[in-house]
């Protein structure tokens, strides 16, 4: 039969967020991801100072957006192709993310999380551009283009407030990117930090 301290102790209480965050970063060199934050910071500034500053990813998040239509306007509902762009350019890079916080690499799911805020500031001129249609656009395939956020905009009573939501969306972008740039200098002092509790007790 169970001891008396058997029958009364309760199991241990799953690891926490913060136990698991150690978990990643414990045993990884801080130094070589150091040039993440100048760089990082850099960009959301220029993004703050300039509302037209265009980074090395804006490439990237066209091709995703792109994409979206592409991938999406398989499923016949011609707004769901119409909003997959957007999607597509801030949905990948959460995923992607998502799928480095769950390897273990920490500055690769923070770098992920500013990607998305990057997409969110490529975005906002477009949304604010809705009703002016001043923008120029692109189409792949050499098909007829069409204004997104005029479209959908417009399919849920909200093309008035083009500039409005455009004002939230980059206030929203430009608070993920100064975020994860803070979050990569948390990230490394704390790597940092249990690097040397592991050094003076090997037991980690």
């Amino acid at each position: 039969p169970p001891t008396p301290d058997a029958a009364t102790s309760s199991p241990s209480a799953p690891p926490g967020w913060r136990d698991r965050l150690d978990a990643h970063l414990r045993g990884h060199d801080w130094r070589p991801r150091a040039l993440l934050v100048p760089i990082l910071a850099w960009f959301a500034w220029s993004h703050t100072v300039d509302p037209g500053f265009r980074g090395i990813y804006t490439g990237i998040n066209l091709a995703l957006h792109e994409a979206g239509h592409l991938f999406l306007s398989w499923f016949g509902s011609s707004l769901f192709m119409v909003a997959g762009g957007t999607l597509f350019e801030v949905g990948i890079p959460l995923l992607i993310a998502v799928y480095f916080w769950r390897h273990g690499d920490v500055a690769g799911a923070i770098v992920g999380v500013f990607w998305c805020g990057t997409a969110l500031l490529s975005v906002a001129p477009y949304m604010a551009d809705a009703r002016t249609q001043l923008l120029p656009l692109v189409s792949v395939g050499g098909g007829p283009v069409g204004h997104d956020w005029y479209l959908l905009l417009d399919a849920i009573g909200m093309l008035e407030q083009d500039r409005a939501t455009a004002r939230l969306v980059r206030g929203a972008g430009l608070l993920t990117v100064w975020g994860a740039t803070i979050a990569m200098a948390g990230m490394l002092r704390r790597m940092r930090r249990l690097n040397e509790e592991t050094a003076a007790n090997p037991r980690f």
